[in-house]
This record gives structure tokens, sequence and C-alpha cells, in this order.
């Protein structure tokens, strides 16, 4: 793993919020983190508070002071489970440590989950990112499917579900073999249930 703009905006932060709280860090920073290339310039996680003494409005001011002090946006939420009509699942239990910075601990999702967002979403920027993250981290591109599939599966019905399949079916047509190679089991994923 390889640091990135999180790591100055977390130690900022840091220095004015002072008691616990967990951070699990998403999108493009978390793809820096996992290898990838493209630059980012804002940081989005999901936050957990962890005393009651806390209060979410200081927690926003110090997340603002810090944007201010380093130039990096920041976007946060108490659960990424609401940004999204497809499911993250049982993402929370599917986390990898990463820094610490003071009381603030910060944490990743393994790729495949992490990847979750990304083909719904589905920019260039999240294609680029997620066939840099694959590549580095070796994600099983079988257990990928399923697991995208099962996101969809669990998730209420909505136009988001067809869209987000038809990306996966345009990533895994377009890029399969550019990240898995010549190898790519492709007619085994389609048969999955993407077409």
């Amino acid at each position: 793993m390889k640091s990135n703009n999180c790591d100055q905006f977390f130690s900022v932060l840091a220095e004015t919020w002072n008691s616990p709280v967990k951070v699990l860090l998403l999108g493009g920073s978390a793809a820096q983190v996992y290898g990838g290339a493209r630059p980012t310039f804002d940081v989005d996680f999901e936050t957990a508070l962890l005393e009651k003494s806390q209060n979410w409005e200081d927690f926003e001011k110090a997340v603002q002071q810090a944007e201010e002090q380093t130039g990096i946006g920041a976007q946060f939420s108490e659960n990424i489970d609401r940004w999204s009509q497809v499911s993250y699942l049982d993402y929370r239990d599917h986390l990898k440590k990463y820094k610490e910075y003071n009381k603030i601990k910060v944490s990743l999702l393994t790729p495949p989950y992490w990847s979750i967002g990304k083909i719904t979403r589905y920019l260039d920027s999240d294609v680029q990112d997620m066939m840099a993250v694959f590549s580095a981290e070796k994600v099983d591109s079988f257990k990928l499917a399923k697991l995208w599939l099962q996101a969809l599966q669990k998730s209420p019905q909505s136009t988001e579900l067809f869209i987000t399949k038809k990306n996966a079916v345009h990533f895994f047509e377009s890029n399969g073999e550019k990240i898995w190679g010549p190898s790519f089991p492709k007619d085994k994923i389609m048969a999955l249930g993407f077409v």
C-alpha cells in the first residue's frame, strides 16, 4: 500500500479532533492506497463516533477546518449503505486496517467490496480505479462477479440495478482480458446470471 492525500488530510484533522473515531476510507483515495495512479483531490469516508460526548456538528467543523488547511475536499457519512440503491452487503465485516492518526483509526474495504460503489457509479475514473486496484491486488474475477451479483440480488428493485448489471457486463467484456489475461473466464462469469 502507498500513501496518498488522505495522509495529509487525516494528519491535519487529528490535530483538532482528538477523541476516538473510526474511519472507513472509500473512493479514489482508497484506490490510491491500493496502488492506483489516478490523482484524486478529495477524501470520501464513513465515520463512526465512538463516545457519547462526541457531537456531529463539532466533527463537521473539524472536517471543514482540515479541508481549508489542506485544500482537500471531504465527504463523509455515518452509513455508506445509504449512498446507493445497490447494497454493500456485510461490508463492515470486510475491512483492512490502514493507519492511525492520533485517535483517528482508518480502515479500507477489501477491494471487491470497495468496488461495489465503483461499478454502480461507473464513471471513466471508476473504471481506471478498478483496473488499477484489481491488477495490483490480484482480485479473483470469478469471486468478484459473484459478489457483484449478490449485491444486486440483496438490493431493492430499482432502475439502478439494471444499469449496474449492464455496467458489470461492459466492464468484464471491455477490460477482463486486460486485467486478468487470456485465461479470463468471461463465458463462465456471464453464465452466473449477467446475461
